[in-house]
């Protein structure tokens, strides 16, 4: 959460204040392990498919719509970036992250081959200590 600027009106404050509890709320109760929650029941969606699911329409569409839709969340996610929104780039990459992992599942990758790929990535890596890296390395191989 940002911290309020002295020179923004105090509604403003207020109204950030109401509109980033609900987020606030949620970093406080979550973790990175939801990825791997949200690709198992993606997975179990796609086994089952059961008519309510949204995860299981979504994988009945195809690919190439998996792929659009990913895409579209993205421009929304940069569009929420670029207009300085804080609450709404959550919120939208959150819908990034839901469809990237949905892609996962329909191609059969699971998270751990995607954490795999991120730590080999020296470049990406850049000026994580080493005993973070390592330690990450021990955790998830």
């Amino acid at each position: 959460m940002t911290t309020p600027k002295a020179d923004e009106p105090k509604a403003l404050r207020k109204a950030d204040r109401r509109l980033l509890k609900p987020l606030a709320d949620l970093q406080a109760s979550a973790d990175a392990t939801v990825i791997q929650e949200l690709w198992q029941t993606i997975l179990e969606r796609r086994a089952s498919r059961p008519t309510a699911s949204h995860s299981a329409r979504l994988l009945a569409k195809g690919r190439t719509r998996m792929a659009q839709k990913l895409g579209e969340e993205v421009v929304e996610c940069a569009i929420a970036a670029l207009g300085l929104d804080r609450r709404e780039t959550v919120l939208e990459s959150a819908d990034v992250i839901y469809h990237l992992v949905a892609l996962w599942v329909d191609l059969g990758i699971q998270p751990q081959e995607i954490w795999n790929a991120l730590t080999q990535r020296g470049d990406l890596l850049d000026g994580l200590p080493a005993s973070v890296d390592a330690s990450h390395h021990a955790r998830h191989s």
